[in-house]
């Protein structure tokens, strides 16, 4: 022990303390490889928890997907409302004219938007060369829709359920649908003209009432749009169930201008298609009109449900 210049002791082991000690190279190194190990841990587990956060999104991407394919098949999908509004927009036929000495339902304005929606709608939702029966091309469409609407004095369409089946890349939307419809003069003329003569016929059958059961089926492209309409009609069935005798059903179906299950075939008397126009209405005694004329285009026969 030795003493300092104020006489105080000095301690030997005090005066190592305050020396500072290098670190030699291995303890150098070890640190060095501690940081190092350290470092590669942290990488390695945001590495891991980036795979795991992009496997967390290609899942939910795959459930968002598949949710979306259900979710376009399902009854309550986006296939399933293109045909509801379909049958909805023609529930009551196409407004065609105004029938002379009839009373105004609507306005002419009125009847050419409702044409012009059916007609966008149709063209929207429907591919440019749509299969409906044998026939190609909406056009084909709206003009069947046209005959049953005129030739009919009412209509109403009544859909009663909705399916569809097939695979979910390729569905089919199934619709069955009730066409309630009233026989006229039309009728006989355009669609049974065989007794369009024989008035002693028509006379046991105007105005009857006759609900055609039909069954429709939609096919579509890849975006939705419907490429393949499909439809069947019962008409001896719904004639029968009306009541009508076996003979009267078999007579007036003989040479029906019906093809194809539901086409209404041309009037060989009258083979211009017809073209949705508003008539002038004539003020005339509604006792004049024969058969009914003025209801005879109140409500039309919706094609689709024939067509259906």
């Amino acid at each position: 022990m030795g003493v300092s210049e104020e006489g105080s002791p000095v301690s030997s082991t005090s005066s190592r303390a305050i020396v500072n000690r290098k670190k030699s190279n291995s303890e150098r190194g070890r640190e060095f490889r501690a940081k190092r190990k350290k470092y590669e841990n942290i990488l390695l587990e945001a590495v891991t928890s980036l795979r795991q956060e992009v496997e967390d999104l290609q899942f939910l991407r795959g459930i968002r997907q598949e949710i979306e394919l259900k979710s376009r098949t399902s009854v309550d999908g986006s296939l399933a409302r293109v045909a509801r509004e379909y049958f909805s927009l023609f529930e009551r036929g196409i407004p065609t004219a105004h029938v002379v000495g009839s009373k105004r339902g609507s306005s002419p304005n009125a009847n050419d938007q409702i044409i012009a929606k059916q007609n966008e709608f149709v063209h929207r939702a429907m591919d440019n060369d749509l299969q409906f029966g044998d026939l190609v091309g909406v056009d084909k469409l709206i003009d069947q829709w046209q005959r049953y609407t005129a030739y009919h004095s009412s209509f109403q369409a009544v859909v009663l359920d909705l399916e569809i089946t097939g695979p979910e890349d390729a569905p089919i939307v199934k619709i069955r649908v009730d066409l309630k419809v009233t026989f006229s003069r039309d009728t006989f003329e355009n669609v049974f003209p065989h007794v369009a003569n024989n008035e002693e016929f028509i006379q046991r059958h105007l105005g009857r009432e006759v609900t055609y059961p039909g069954l429709n089926q939609f096919k579509f492209t890849d975006d939705g749009r419907i490429n393949v309409y499909e439809s069947d009609v019962a008409f001896v069935d719904a004639l029968i169930n009306s009541g009508m005798s076996l003979d009267d059903v078999s007579i007036l179906m003989q040479q029906a201008m019906i093809a194809d299950q539901h086409l209404l075939g041309e009037n060989p008397e009258d083979a211009k298609p017809l073209t949705p126009q508003i008539e002038e209405i004539v003020d005339e005694d509604e006792d004049s009109q024969p058969e009914s004329e003025p209801a005879k285009r109140s409500r039309r026969l919706d094609i689709d449900y024939l067509l259906s």
